[in-house]
């Protein structure tokens, strides 16, 4: 056992590395990320208790955390990271007494080691989304089922049943692939009352009530919200995905674990090999030979069905292979790791383990550091790189953002304008100056608006707002052209325009937040498209908003063909702006609506017009020989 404040040095090591440039790590916050600060910052407005979030149907856990960041922080990107290097951090520091209790000390601390620094546990840490409190949540399901099981029958041992149970189910706060925890864990009570019916009735009875009340809060949202939309539609029942592409998920799961996924790329996943590292995965292997032959091996039979059923909501995925669906794994398996570490270094002489020991974890380290940290990288040098060759959109208009509000104080930032297809970071990131979403900045004070909009619009509103600035945001050029960003100046002669932006940016705002989640709910869908010209007076009589809300309500599904979203383009050219993106598009819906010569005239409207950065000449040499 390392001494006091070795092993104080090594967990203190292990909690640096997952903070260690917490903000730069990554260049930008992704959409998955952008959403939890999404609707934390709706949060602090005003409280919700809603329970699923996002197409996923996610808990609610990770984004009450972020809300409350929200309130004492005003720095989106620490807000969005903090959370998961903080519960990863907490996952290290239980990760020794967690398996205490199921294995020897030398493999506990081996154990622990490895949760301290190989790759994956340092990079969930890395992802501010839900899952990323799984690993804390299982490890503590771990301690509390170890301390039951080595309690003597009495009323502490009842007091451990119901904390296990208690705890088992608060877990399904977390993340939706804690549904496969929690039948896990209940057996293995299930089997423990099955050896000793007579004397685990009392403790089972408490275990399984106090689940029912952790489990209570999903169970009620599961009703009330209609949970299982997206299970279905990831999964073979939804008829949208073949048995081919099931098998290669199956496959791809369980490989990305030691050698990485087939023949495509895992989500959250490792960019090269497996979640572990070449070492470390014979290890494991060689773990399992070890365990199985030991006269313990119900144990490891055990451990092994564990880790089968909790890989099972990746391996049953159809869509794609993503490691978060399987990061309830990650204590098994660095366990199987330690057991096989243990038996390699029992070969060694006494004297000579401490020293290979060191070297094998340094090796593994710095390949694990390497892997974690190259992609983040810059040449040789230590170097943190900001990826300006991704093209988001997102992130360049930040950056022409930030300075503004640098030299100019708070501003209107109106990022709602953009259609669904484009992520909320740009509303994350901009929290700090933006008077619209921050609850401390005063929008009557405001000398200046951002706005994010396709390019065709730009030329309209630089006509509209002489000595605005305007900056070309897509790095390649899109079908519809692209996006720009504008820096409009507002004074008393036109602050009432911006008002009118201001009250149509809230009414989309909030058509975004329940667009995020009703794709699982056909009804609250039908509920949101049949209210959507009610929102019409918001843009009544600004041409830049009817533009907007035109292409806003024509990216809905209304069923019976496509003339309603047809009807909305043709309102949008006719008292909005008559830009070439909407021609563009208004081509495309008549097309799919088996129209093709009004959408060849749509195409030719696009090319006459001026500017035209779409993609209509190139259609029209395609489909119709230019003409």
């Amino acid at each position: 056992m390392p001494s006091g404040w070795m092993w104080a040095i090594l967990l203190a090591a292990g909690v640096f590395l997952r903070f260690f440039h917490l903000v730069e790590f990554h260049p930008w916050l992704n959409g998955d990320e952008a959403l939890e600060g999404y609707f934390g910052m709706d949060l602090v407005k005003k409280w919700s208790w809603q329970f699923f979030y996002q197409t996923g149907q996610l808990p609610p856990l990770y984004i009450w955390i972020t809300s409350l960041l929200f309130r004492v922080s005003g720095d989106p990107f620490f807000n969005t990271w903090f959370t998961a290097a903080f519960f990863s951090s907490l996952a290290l520091l239980v990760s020794y007494p967690a398996a205490r209790f199921f294995l020897g000390r030398d493999i506990s601390i081996l154990f622990s080691l490895l949760f301290a620094f190989s790759f994956w546990p340092l990079m969930y840490g890395r992802w501010g989304i839900q899952s990323t409190l799984v690993p804390f949540f299982v490890l503590v399901c771990f301690w509390l089922l170890g301390a039951y099981f080595k309690a003597g029958d009495g009323s502490w041992k009842t007091c451990l049943s119901a904390a296990v149970g208690l705890w088992l189910g608060l877990g399904s706060l977390t993340y939706t692939s804690w549904l496969i925890v929690i039948p896990s864990f209940f057996l293995l009570m299930f089997l423990d009352l099955s050896e000793e019916p007579r004397k685990r009735i009392a403790t089972f009875s408490f275990f399984s009530g106090a689940l029912l009340l952790g489990f209570s809060p999903w169970m009620i949202a599961a009703v009330r919200e209609k949970f299982g939309g997206y299970m279905v539609g990831v999964s073979m029942a939804s008829g949208f995905f073949t048995w081919r592409q099931q098998i290669a998920v199956a496959f791809s799961s369980l490989t990305t674990l030691f050698w990485g996924p087939l023949g495509t790329s895992a989500v959250y996943g490792p960019t090269w090999g497996g979640l572990l590292n070449p070492f470390l995965g014979a290890c494991f292997f060689l773990g399992v030979i070890k365990a199985g032959a030991s006269p313990r091996s119900h144990r490891a039979t055990a451990a092994a069905l564990l880790l089968l059923l909790f890989v099972a909501p990746s391996v049953f995925s159809a869509d794609n292979v993503e490691a978060f669906r399987m990061i309830q794994a990650l204590p098994l398996l660095l366990a199987g790791s330690a057991v096989g570490l243990k038996s390699l270094l029992g070969t060694l002489s006494a004297s000579r383990r401490p020293a290979v020991l060191g070297l094998l974890l340094f090796v593994s380290l710095g390949v694990d550091l390497y892997h974690l940290w190259r992609p983040h990288l810059e040449g040789t040098a230590f170097h943190w790189k900001v990826n300006h060759d991704s093209g988001d959109e997102n992130q360049q208009a930040y950056e022409a953002l930030k300075p503004v509000s640098q030299r100019m104080g708070p501003g209107l930032v109106f990022t709602e304008f953009l259609l669904l297809s484009h992520n909320h970071s740009l509303r994350v990131a901009a929290y700090p100056f933006n008077a619209l979403d921050n609850p401390q900045l005063p929008v009557s004070q405001a000398a200046w608006a951002g706005v994010v909009t396709n390019i065709h619009y730009g030329f309209f509103l630089a006509r509209r707002f002489p000595g605005s600035e305007w900056r070309r945001l897509s790095w390649s050029d899109t079908e519809d052209g692209g996006e720009v960003v504008g820096i409009l100046r507002i004074t008393d002669k036109n602050r009432d325009i911006f008002q009118k932006w201001a009250k149509a940016e809230a009414y989309l705002h909030q058509l975004g937040v329940e667009s995020e989640g009703m794709i699982n709910d056909p009804q609250n869908y039908a509920r949101v498209v049949e209210k959507l010209p009610g929102g019409y007076p918001y843009a009544q009589g600004d041409p830049f908003l009817e533009s907007i809300f035109s292409e806003w309500f024509a990216q809905y599904h209304f069923g019976g063909g496509l003339n309603r979203n047809i009807q909305f383009l043709e309102n949008g050219i006719s008292k909005g702006y008559p830009a070439a993106n909407l021609y563009y598009k208004l081509g495309n819906f008549y097309y799919w609506n088996r129209e093709p010569e009004k959408a060849r005239q749509a195409y030719l409207m696009a090319v006459k017009c001026r500017p035209n950065y779409t993609d209509a000449a190139e259609v029209l040499s395609r489909l119709w020989g230019g003409k």
